[in-house]
């Protein structure tokens, strides 16, 4: 079967990688330039094989003006943890394909320090365990700039799934410092020695403005967007994938219109559809693609929730708006006529087979911080929308990880790990999505009305639970402010004792606690905004 229809294959080919001919052409282009770019897209779409197809391209051009090295940050998420281990897995994999390509031949010392060369990245890592934290990212930046002087190209480095980079691996977004700097970076010959491409689900800019690190930002081009491919394209590709195979179910070469209506032109979900055709007789239906598509669903913002929600029963035409435009950036929604519809017949399947479920869910039995996170979200949902049709602007301003948000607050907290992303998440919910630009400074609960914001008991909490047991906060390194409130008598207000949480049970009632507060002024916030003159 030649691996016909295989949706785990990473394409690397160009020549195979049907309907991105001109966002291939484009991203050579600014690679050559020099330029950091941001590729976004949602999970499965295709960013890996485009980073993939642009890494052949560059090594098998002579003209190319520069070396590419990949990195995908998920699959060693797990492994590679803390900033210093970071860097010195991105030189041991710089390492390791500059043996392969046969640039680094024999072994070099910088800054007192042996490298030697090995395909192997593993191998090179073991050699850099002991060099310390204060030279490690000083050597990243000495080995580069040697290479990209030797082979007299520039370095980039193509990070895929950069939000996992950020999220397990560096200790702070402060590590990326290095990375930031470096690539404004120029030699004495002209070249410029380093840049770096991220590509993943959440837009470059916003990472940026959550970590509270916008000086990161140094993506000098514009955003590359991955969604869809047109019905050429799907015909090319699917022929390609028939070409693969001696002989094949008469109703795998007919379903091809069908399996594009199906999978909206998305190569990943018509692979999945094509290889069910190809192995079984069973028909396809949404259910082969039931657990991508809720992947999908999770990682989306509430407002293109709704919008999908809506439209997913009968198109309809939509005010245009920053998520209805992320949803066709996306490739998930596109315009007919005056309404918008959904692009994947099996997606609006899905999302209407959901919303059924969830309605019969709703009556049977749930953990308590579910039914509680569910009356929260939607209070905000609400409060945002009563406000913006009186103030015109959102109380919580709403944000990539919205979804991301809420799982943390509806996570039951069974353990100090699982309490720490909750009062994390938490903190950002109430601080930093209130917050407001006055005069090129970012201040929080700026949005927040001032009748809600006086003497409002449940925003301390939440600022000295983050610090107390929030992640990357620690209480023992943290200075206490004049009249702020302490640890103690936060646990004290929500639990009735001063006891410190240690068991399971304890950060589960301290987590249902802060929730039922937190619902309890949501309400109280609701008033508050329904009672704003029109």
């Amino acid at each position: 079967m030649a691996n016909a229809f295989s949706s785990k294959t990473v394409i690397t080919n160009p020549s195979e990688l049907f309907g991105r001919e001109t966002v291939l052409n484009q991203l050579i282009s600014l690679a050559n330039n020099g330029n950091s770019v941001a590729i976004i897209g949602p999970r499965r779409f295709g960013k890996s094989s485009v980073l993939r197809c642009v890494e052949t391209s560059l090594k098998t051009d002579t003209k190319s003006k520069v070396y590419p090295v990949y990195f995908d940050f998920k699959e060693v998420g797990s492994t590679i943890k803390g900033t210093d281990n970071v860097y010195r897995y991105m030189i041991s994999c710089f390492v390791a394909s500059l043996t392969r390509d046969k640039h680094f031949i024999e072994n070099i010392e910088l800054k007192k320090v042996q490298i030697h060369s090995s395909c192997d990245w593993e191998d090179v890592f073991e050699g850099l365990i002991d060099v310390n934290a204060v030279r490690i990212q000083g050597l990243f930046e000495e080995l580069v700039s040697f290479f990209s002087e030797l082979i007299g190209k520039g370095i980039l480095f193509l990070i895929d799934e950069y939000e996992w980079l950020f999220r397990f691996s560096f200790d702070e977004p402060v590590g990326f410092m290095k990375l930031r700097n470096f690539s404004s970076k120029q030699l004495t010959n002209g070249i410029i020695p380093f840049s770096f491409w991220i590509a993943g689900a959440t837009p470059w800019d916003y990472l940026c403005s959550i970590t509270g690190s916008p000086e990161l930002n140094v993506i000098d081009a514009p955003v590359i967007n991955i969604g869809n491919i047109d019905y050429d394209s799907f015909c090319k590709m699917w022929q390609f994938e028939l070409s693969k195979l001696e002989a094949f179910p008469e109703a795998l070469d007919k379903s091809r219109d069908i399996v594009f209506k199906a999978s909206g032109g998305v190569p990943f979900y018509s692979k999945v559809l094509g290889s069910h055709l190809l192995t079984s007789e069973k028909p396809i239906s949404f259910i082969l693609l039931k657990p991508h598509f809720q992947e999908l669903y999770d990682s989306l913002q509430s407002e293109e929730k709704m919008i999908l929600n809506e439209i997913s029963r009968i198109p309809r035409n939509f005010k245009s708006s920053k998520y209805l435009l992320e949803l066709i950036d996306k490739g998930i929604v596109f315009q007919n006529g005056k309404s918008y519809e959904i692009r994947s017949d099996y997606l609006k399947e899905f999302i209407n087979n959901n919303q059924n479920s969830e309605s019969k869910s709703k009556a049977s039995e749930q953990p308590e911080c579910h039914r509680l996170t569910d009356n929260i979200e939607k209070l905000i949902m609400t409060i945002n929308q009563t406000h913006h049709n009186k103030k015109g602007k959102y109380i919580f301003e709403p944000v990539v990880d919205d979804s991301a948000l809420m799982k943390d607050l509806r996570t039951p907290c069974y353990s100090i790990e699982l309490f720490s992303d909750f009062a994390s998440s938490l903190y950002k919910i109430v601080f930093e999505r209130t917050k407001e630009n006055h005069n090129g400074t970012d201040l929080t609960k700026a949005r927040l009305p001032k009748a809600f914001k006086q003497n409002n008991q449940f925003i301390d909490i939440v600022d000295i639970m983050r610090h107390s047991l929030g992640k990357g906060h620690i209480m023992d390194t943290f200075t206490q402010r004049q009249g702020q409130l302490s640890k103690v008598r936060m646990l004290e207000i929500l639990t009735g004792s001063k006891n410190e949480p240690s068991e399971a049970e304890d950060f589960y009632n301290l987590q249902v606690e802060t929730l039922k507060m937190f619902e309890n002024k949501l309400i109280e916030l609701n008033s508050i905004v329904r009672n704003i003159p029109n």
